[in-house]
């Protein structure tokens, strides 16, 4: 089967394949054939496969010039729901430059032989490649074409015939390709073909990685072509493995190239940007010489010129090229003068600069992944760096898309293939990967503990390479705040409660990147002891373990065993040490933990923790020494993580000190820090003026003009590029003007050539729908300290009713904010406004026409906060509306209905569907999961189309997809034709905080209620469809407790769950400990809700190898030590659902003299998530959070003199936002202990002024008391 990998053009995308030399058109398949062969795939035969490959055939024919046309014939059989879904689409990508794709032939075979045509035309639609956005790259010429099967059931055959055309090879003379005869559905057949031209010979094709015994290879010459076949049969399929190589470098593939060497493609590339390279100017010069005037050698030259290129040109990509857009770069001067570029177009630059300066500087190909095969060229790269030959071939590389590196070439470009591109040709390397010694963070803490048992500390982290790197651009790209904030967290993740005390990051300019990054913080923490009548627990202040990369890297080691590498990417560690004064805070040391060090190749491990006199002092260092496991190294790898968990689970045990047993000293309450914040502004708004124009309550003009100054290399970041979205059919947007004043006065305006129209990313699969687009206006030569200033002008008509939502204030702060409504006379608005005493109002009646006007001044910027609620909750804003929702109901009912009535093929299907079925709940269910499985939801929200793209329930059925409104519409259709007497709803996404929701509601706006919903009576409650899936219990909503428009009533309602249908878990852990420390865990888990819902689609679609490893997984998350006992249960065919495994456990608890001790595997501490320890603004907690848990646990005969336990919790959330309750129980029997904690919270909005209780109510559940349990041997 053909999957193509095809490889992205240097940071822009490209396709490849041209003109036919034969007609493969109708196919390369026998239809019988694939139909006799497709009856014996089934899933007893193929048990862990969704889909499977019956026959393929890829033909490619190649010309002497390169170009060349691609005709590929599969047909794959749906085994399963998860299949039907993942071929329900097919998607094609392509660059029109260098060709194109047409699809030929789609049908849907059924399993008596029936094959049902796809119209093709109908149900496919070319498209913008919206993803490339997420690049910060806008080229119009990436096209995807998204084909829909309309008519695809399990049991099914999809067959597809394409056509992939190169007319324009992007390296002239070149034929190359691979492909995959490996993938993730098994394969009957996969025939791979390759009609070379004779006078373009293959210099290269190999088979790689071959699963033994399937593949034979055959090589047939003609006169003037060479046929080339790799045939593979009874392939099974692969399975994807966490942090794996990507997955087209791994699995069986076949790789072909005419290309004789490397040093071609070196020299091809060189050709290429050679004249991009010698459009430099005078100016580029001038600058040169100024930032080498003072370099007292080579490096230091390249050092200043990487920093200029890397920190003033940012990353932004628009295609002007014409001779190989997508690898061509620009010309450097546009480069320069612009100040954007990709990456080709930023190392093109920088190349010309290092030229300048006197240097051997050459453009790099990088394929920013695994390593390229050495042995077979291809000139598939997806990164473009920069070199400077220093002698002896010997090269410094420079990546200058990465703004915040202190190291010229970033350590995560550490190992991987290269090609440095030079008029004589270069052979490919591989990038050196710097060892975890150069990636550390290092971390020293000085702390003391007082007679309380508080704990007031200093620490200094020092960031070295990748770390240095991450943190780096972190901290530039957010607000003092959010940097702040990070930390304030990180100190509660030490100590329970922690607070910060001061705070300091150097160097300020964070792009200094010859300055290395630390940062010095205080905190304090109060009663961080867990403390027993006669003993004390205590855990080490280790910061490393909360902060740097390797604490993160290996978490997705679950496996038992893998099949591919695992890959950390980047080396790296932490080192640590501490000084803690322990003074009189705890008595005599019990015991001190004593830590396995680990000694290996990969992965190095050690702690100690030693008391000298009243001191303290402990050291840790963790290495992580390769950049990827093999198969065999992550088994040792596992063993490794044993002995690691096992020495994490040690804890320093005292005799009690001064600071006493929990039961005689409360804590003091949260006190805010003293220290004062830094307000660095990233922006600031100099004005912003929006105008609304209505035309009649249905059509309006918004004209909107900003002018804004760029503070911080971050706001250059945020504000370079403009995005409007609009859709022709009901709207337009245009940019009327654009222009960037730089510090020096200098403006520039926007150019026709950076502006682009890009496509939603639904358009594809969605073609019924008029297509939504997105005006993107790349802004030239933005810069800390440009002014931008800028009008947009949008156009609104044929929409239900005007309604607009404005505000004064956002996270920049606002020099002058203006807000005007001009109406006609005679049009009735509904105004609400609420201004707190920062915002004027005014009102003008004048020439048959009323002006709203409303301005502010000097509004100040909003704290950056977590959990922030709606915006119009908290801060000024003004409401505008010229409907109400009686009218609006009328006039949904009317588009709805008409569309729902008279269809006779959903109402056949219903009764069809409904035939036997003599309860309201099963008529209700078969029809709800029909259009589930059948009707692909696609397209836009709700209120992103006119009512006039509301599709009849027939077209629906036939087309196999719709978005929210059609959905409901084929929904009703059917329901009514079974009698259920269904009803529309319309339903939003508004907090479920009704204060929160009501001005939306008071004056009707239409933007929030986006979902459509059917409302049928089932038992007696009100049943909500349409959000939910087949895998849901019936009474179960996604949108619980969130206002809706009832359309037939015309009046506001709340969604509500069937009773028994709201989310919630609950969660049984019972636990039995060994005298040894070894313990049998059980967990019995209940879903309900819409957890239910995502827990039974989890498990009903999991293959038994799957299933296998998501077992594997999930004992590896209880404990790497871990086993398990039995199998796994899943009951999802009862409510409500049940999961259910038992484990034991090596060493769970640690085992020191006479004393057991370990963690309830509960943790409560990211229950709340609070990082900050104060807050200005209010906190929003958006749902309910319901959940139970109970621990049972039964201890070792002997071990009844429970030293720690959890204490009782009891605590009443402010705002009647709900509870929080653990409560600890001993047995009858004095070997056995029960926690339970009950979690009830509603949705809310806090107040600031109660967030201190919040956070006393976080310290208490994170703190290690709450987890911890100590018991000793019976003195008795």
């Amino acid at each position: 089967m053909r999957t193509s990998v095809w490889m992205s053009a240097l940071c822009a995308g490209a396709v490849f394949a041209a003109p036919p030399e034969a007609d493969y058109s109708k196919g390369m398949l026998d239809r019988a054939a694939v139909i006799a062969t497709g009856k014996a795939i089934t899933t007893n035969v193929y048990p862990d496969a969704d889909a499977v490959v019956v026959d393929s055939v890829e033909r490619a024919l190649y010309s002497a010039d390169g170009t060349s046309v691609t005709f590929e014939d599969t047909a794959a059989k749906v085994l399963t729901e998860k299949g039907k879904r993942d071929l329900r689409t097919l998607g094609f990508a392509y660059n029109v430059i260098y060709g194109s794709t047409d699809v030929l032939r789609v049908e849907v075979i059924r399993p008596d032989g029936t094959a049902l045509p796809v119209d093709v035309a109908a149900n496919s639609r070319e498209m913008v490649d919206q993803s490339q956005m997420g690049m910060n790259i806008y080229d119009p010429n990436n096209k995807v074409l998204q084909v829909s099967m309309p008519e695809l059931e399990v049991g099914d055959i999809v067959r597809y015939i394409t056509r992939d055309v190169t007319v324009k090879a992007f390296m002239p003379g070149t034929f190359s390709d691979y492909t995959l005869l490996e993938h993730t559905m098994p394969a009957k057949r996969a025939v791979y073909e390759v009609v070379a031209a004779n006078a373009l010979p293959l210099k290269h094709h190999t088979l790689k990685d071959a699963v033994t015994g399937t593949v034979a290879a055959t090589v047939t010459t003609q006169a003037d072509t060479t046929t080339y076949t790799w045939t593979a049969r009874d392939v099974p399929r692969m399975f994807p493995e966490p942090r794996m190589p990507a997955l087209h470098t791994v699995v069986q593939r076949v790789m072909v190239s005419t290309i004789p060497d490397w040093e071609t493609i070196s020299r091809w590339y060189w050709n290429l940007s050679a004249r991009p390279l010698a459009a430099t100017t005078p100016e580029m010069s001038n600058e040169v010489a100024q930032l080498v005037a003072n370099a007292a050698d080579e490096q230091q030259k390249i050092e200043g010129i990487f920093k200029r290129v890397s920190q003033k040109i940012r990353y932004m990509g628009i295609t002007t090229e014409k001779d190989a857009p997508g690898f061509e770069p620009h010309d450097v001067c546009i480069t320069y003068n612009n100040k954007y570029g990709v990456c080709r177009d930023k190392a093109a630059l920088l190349v010309s600069m290092l030229r300048i300066a006197g240097l051997k500087a050459y453009p790099v190909l990088i394929l920013v992944g695994p390593k390229k095969d050495p042995d077979v060229p291809q000139p598939y790269f997806n990164h473009a760096i920069t070199a400077v030959e220093t002698g002896d071939c010997a090269y410094v590389l420079m990546d200058s898309t990465d703004e915040n590196t202190k190291d010229l070439l970033p350590a995560y470009l550490g190992d991987m293939s290269y090609l440095v591109c030079k008029p004589e040709g270069d052979t490919l390397r591989t990038t050196p990967f710097r060892p975890a010694g150069d990636n550390l963070v290092r971390v020293k803490t000085k702390g003391a503990l007082t007679s309380r048992g508080d704990l007031e500390a200093e620490t200094e982290v020092f960031f070295d390479g990748i770390n240095d790197n991450i943190y780096r651009g972190f901290f530039a790209r957010s607000k003092p705040e959010e940097r702040k904030r990070l930390f304030e967290g990180l100190v509660k993740r030490v100590a329970a409660g922690a607070k910060l005390t001061s705070f300091t990051i150097a160097p300020e300019d964070f792009q200094d990147v010859s300055e290395p990054l630390t940062v010095k913080l205080s905190f304090e923490a109060k009663d961080v002891l867990v403390s027993g009548k006669e003993a004390v627990m205590l855990s080490p202040p280790w910061v490393g373990m909360s902060i740097g990369l390797v604490n993160w890297v290996l978490g997705d080691a679950g496996l038992e065993k893998r099949r591919y590498p695992f890959d950390t990417e980047v080396t790296c560690g932490a080192k640590e040490e501490f000084t803690l004064d322990l003074a009189d805070a705890v008595g005599a040391a019990i015991s001190l933990p004593q830590y396995t060090p680990v000694e290996g190749k990969t992965v190095e491990w050690k702690r100690s923790v030693v008391q000298h006199g009243d001191t303290l002092d402990g050291s840790s260092e963790f290495l992580i020494n390769v950049v990827e496991f093999s198969p065999e190294e992550y088994l040792a790898l596992k063993e490794t993580l044993k002995t690691i968990e096992f020495n994490n689970r040690k804890k320093p045990i005292f005799a009690v000190g001064a600071a006493g047993s929990d039961e005689e000293d409360e804590p003091e309450a949260f006190e805010p820090p003293e220290y004062a914040e830094v307000n660095e502004e990233d922006l600031e708004i100099q004005s912003d003026i929006t105008e609304y124009t209505l035309h009649d309550a249905h059509s309006w003009t918004v004209t909107h003009t900003v002018k804004k100054e760029v503070k911080t290399y971050n706001g250059m970041k945020k504000n370079a590029e403009l995005k409007l979205s609009y859709n022709p059919v009901w709207q337009s947007a245009a940019l009327r003007d654009a222009v960037v004043t730089d510090p020096e006065g200098v403006e520039k305006k926007i150019g026709r050539e950076e502006l682009n129209v890009m496509d939603a990313a639904w358009v594809g699969g969605a073609p019924r729908y008029p297509a939504e687009k997105t005006l993107v206006a790349s802004l030239p030569g933005v810069d800390v300290g440009s002014v931008i200033e800028y009008t947009t002008v949008e156009t609104h008509s044929n929409q239900p009713f005007f309604s607009a939502y404005q505000s004064f204030n956002g996270f920049d702060p606002v020099v002058e904010k203006k807000v005007a409504i001009k109406a006609p006379s005679g049009l009735a608005l509904e105004i609400a406004e609420e201004l707190k005493d920062a915002v004027t109002a005014a009102k003008d009646d004048e020439d048959g026409s009323v002006t709203y006007e409303w301005s502010a001044a000097d509004m100040p910027s909003v704290k950056r906060e977590d959990d922030l609620p709606p915006w119009w909750s908290f801060n000024a804003y003004v409401l505008a509306s010229a409907g109400s929702w009686p009218s609006y109901a009328a006039t949904l009912s009317n588009a709805l209905c008409a569309a729902a009535a008279g269809q006779t093929k959903a109402a056949a299907k219903a009764k069809e569907l409904t035939a036997g079925l003599d309860t309201a709940a099963a008529r209700a269910k078969a029809i709800r999961d029909f259009v589930a499985r059948s009707i692909r939801s696609a397209g836009p929200s709700f209120t992103a189309l006119p009512l006039s793209s509301i599709t009849p329930a027939d077209k629906t059925l036939a087309d196999g997809y719709g978005y929210t409104a059609d959905r409901a519409v084929l929904l009703y259709s059917m329901l009514d034709a079974a009698g259920m007497n269904p009803a529309f709803v319309l339903a939003s996404w508004l907090p479920k905080v009704a204060p929160a929701s009501a001005p939306l509601i008071g004056t009707a706006q239409r933007w929030p209620f986006d979902a459509m919903l059917v409302r049928v009576r089932v038992g007696g409650d009100d049943v909500y469809l349409n959000d939910t899936h087949q895998y849901a219990e019936l009474g179960t909503t996604s949108h619980d407790q969130q206002p809706a428009l009832d359309i037939a009533a015309g009046a506001i309602i709340t969604v509500a769950a069937a009773p028994g249908r709201e989310d919630r878990s609950e969660q049984d852990i019972d636990i039995t400990v060994a005298e040894n420390g070894d313990a049998v865990i059980k967990k019995t888990i209940r879903k309900y809700g819409t957890e239910f819902a995502e827990f039974h689609q989890h498990f009903a679609e999991l293959s038994p190898e799957e299933r296998r490893r998501y077992y594997q997984e999930t004992v590896s998350g209880v404990a790497q030590a871990a086993k398990p006992v039995g199998d796994l249960v899943t009951k999802y065919d009862v409510y409500p659902g049940v999961e259910e495994f038992t484990v034991s456990v090596e060493k769970f608890a640690v085992r020191d003299g006479d004393y057991l001790y370990f963690a309830v595997p509960v943790n409560l501490a990211n229950l709340l998530l609070l990082r900050a320890d104060t807050r200005d603004n209010p906190l929003y907690w958006d749902d309910a959070r319901r959940m139970n848990v109970t621990v049972n646990i039964t201890l070792p005969e002997g071990f009844d003199d429970i030293e720690l336990a959890p204490p009782d919790v009891e605590w009443t959330a402010p705002a009647d936002a709900g509870t929080i309750v653990v409560k600890t129980t001993r047995g009858d029997n004095a070997a056995t202990l029960s926690i339970a904690h009950d979690i009830n919270l509603k949705p809310a909005i806090i107040p600031a002024d109660d967030y201190s209780a919040l956070l006393d109510i976080n310290r208490t559940l994170s703190h290690q008391r709450m987890q911890t349990i100590l018991v000793g041997k019976s003195r008795r």
